[in-house]
């Protein structure tokens, strides 16, 4: 999600709570009269004993008035942590000034040579590729989830993957083992788990597909 369109669903939230809550205050008021009522008791009466009776006090004495201002600071949290929530989504993409557009395609590309040259390396990790590049992980991180829509992890996957299938292709009777350790997975665990999850077969259904000439292409 862009920038743009965080703003827009921030906007969108605020305008959405807005309305929620003073529909729910016009709406549902008379049946919390009561709750309202004991903490506007016991609110009044803390202010009295911190400052004495004072306009404040007498003007929080009005039901009405005080059931409006406390939905008016519940409303005001809602927003607060609305606003939190979604502009920390924006973290990642803080990176995409116009300053940076020129590189980016640059800089992808030369990452995914990099994990296509070293796919087989267990250790591979997005914080070796950025330190051999000499990049942000951040701002790595969300080149590829605007370029190629996806995190560097699963991209090294996707690579990781592709090349197993690759060498089943050549030979279906490879064993498991070797597979998983030419393809730069720690044990056949990782190694099926991440099969399955980016194919959406079971491994071994694939295995027996290679080996009767079916073709998975279409159905990846």
């Amino acid at each position: 999600m862009s920038g743009k369109q965080l703003n827009r669903t921030t906007n969108s939230l605020i305008l959405i709570l807005t309305f929620g809550m003073v529909w729910f205050c016009d709406t549902s008021a008379a049946s919390f009269s009561v709750n309202v009522k004991s903490i506007q008791n016991v609110v009044v009466s803390t202010l009295e004993k911190l400052f004495g009776k004072n306009d404040i006090t007498v003007f929080l004495q009005s039901e009405f008035v005080f059931q409006k201002l406390l939905v008016l600071i519940v409303l005001i949290a809602i927003i607060t942590v609305t606003i939190i929530f979604y502009r920390s989504r924006l973290l990642p993409v803080r990176f995409m000034t116009t300053t940076r557009i020129s590189v980016m395609d640059k800089i992808v590309q030369r990452a995914c040579r990099y994990v296509e040259k070293h796919y087989t390396s267990p250790d591979l990790t997005v914080h070796r590729i950025c330190e051999d590049l000499v990049v942000g992980t951040s701002f790595l991180e969300a080149l590829f989830e605007k370029d190629l829509g996806m995190s560097v992890n699963q991209f090294i996957n996707q690579v990781r993957i592709n090349h197993l299938k690759y060498l089943l292709n050549q030979d279906s009777e490879t064993s498991l083992e070797i597979l998983a350790r030419s393809t730069g997975f720690h044990d056949t665990q990782q190694c099926v788990k991440v099969f399955n999850e980016i194919t959406g077969i079971n491994f071994d259904e694939y295995r027996e597909g290679v080996r009767s000439g079916v073709s998975y292409a279409k159905k990846k």
